[in-house]
């Protein structure tokens, strides 16, 4: 599946959540997803808005893969909706529709965060317990009539964030556990089922560690983004 970034597009995101990664091995997302390790884009570690991903749809025993590009029309401006708030999906005008009918699984195996130091920003890397895939809950948003091209795009929900993210950010992406799958994608379900997954996946906690400058740039995509390395601090500056 192609993976196409926006020309000039190299600036942090200030939503949450605004860049991940997916680089676990095919055969570990398709038995994970159910679905075949031929669905599986290569290795990503620097994964950006406006960019296509590999989204999880469909029902019991019937899940497909299906790329969609990350981010919504904004009929208010023009930096795509990337994010739902997941306290009010289910009544949002934008949002609503989708969340009743649309529901998908967003495979990923981490994000990222930045924190300031001084001028300098600090990517920080979350994932959870021994770096194990997961599901970001997200929706499948069908762009205005007047749009072109006309396809849906995805939108990842998000959450108040635990203790394991507060201190980087008063929100996080929220994921939906691998025993929830059916019950988050299947559109026939009552949407009480889904209002309860997201309560569940509201008390998720993570692992983080810091991470170099590579990351900064939607131009590297490698696995030093993802490294551990203690930042530097801020040079003292004379008193006099």
């Amino acid at each position: 599946m192609e993976m196409i970034g926006r020309p000039g597009f190299d600036r942090m995101s200030s939503g949450m959540c605004g860049r991940f990664t997916l680089a676990t091995p095919p055969e570990i997302l398709a038995a994970l997803f159910g679905l075949d390790s031929a669905d599986w884009n290569d290795p990503r570690y620097n994964i950006a808005p406006q960019v296509k991903i590999v989204t999880v749809r469909g029902s019991r025993g019937s899940h497909k893969a299906q790329s969609l590009r990350w981010g919504a029309v904004n009929p208010r401006g023009s930096r795509p909706l990337i994010n739902a708030r997941s306290e009010t999906v289910a009544t949002s005008p934008l949002f609503a529709p989708a969340f009743a009918t649309s529901r998908v699984l967003v495979p990923a195996d981490g994000f990222f965060e930045w924190t300031k130091s001084g001028a300098r920003r600090i990517g920080r890397y979350f994932q959870q317990a021994g770096g194990k895939p997961f599901a970001f809950a997200g929706i499948a948003v069908n762009p205005p009539a007047t749009t072109s091209p006309a396809e849906p795009a995805a939108v990842i929900l998000t959450t108040k964030a635990t203790e394991s993210v507060r201190e980087y950010h008063d929100r996080m992406p929220l994921i939906v556990a691998s025993d929830q799958f059916d019950r988050w994608l299947d559109p026939t379900r009552n949407l009480k089922d889904a209002t309860e997954v997201i309560a569940h996946g509201a008390h998720t906690q993570w692992t983080s560690h810091p991470v170099g400058p590579s990351v900064n740039s939607v131009r590297n995509d490698t696995p030093e983004n993802t490294r551990r390395a203690d930042p530097t601090p801020d040079p003292q500056g004379s008193l006099f």
